[in-house]
């Protein structure tokens, strides 16, 4: 399709514990920095397993849903 990947976004890239503060990767261990450099492409943003998206996308509400995960994309690319 001759469309240019600006980067990679890892979903589902782990779960902050809301009672400890702690992250944890629950799907195991992140591959995305080396499949990144194969492909010479950044790491955009690794999103969290929030269970207040799934609410908004439940809702309809997803659009007005408030997450810093891209806050700094447009330095890195």
């Amino acid at each position: 399709m001759s469309i240019p990947v600006l980067g990679l976004v890892e979903n589902l890239s782990y779960f902050h514990c809301p009672d400890n503060g702690r992250d944890y990767k629950i799907f195991g261990e992140s591959h995305i920095e080396e499949i990144a450099a194969e492909h010479g492409l950044p790491v955009l943003a690794r999103l969290p397993v929030d269970p207040k998206i799934s609410a908004a996308c439940d809702k309809g509400t997803i659009e007005l849903f408030d997450g810093d995960w891209f806050d700094g994309l447009s330095e890195k690319l």
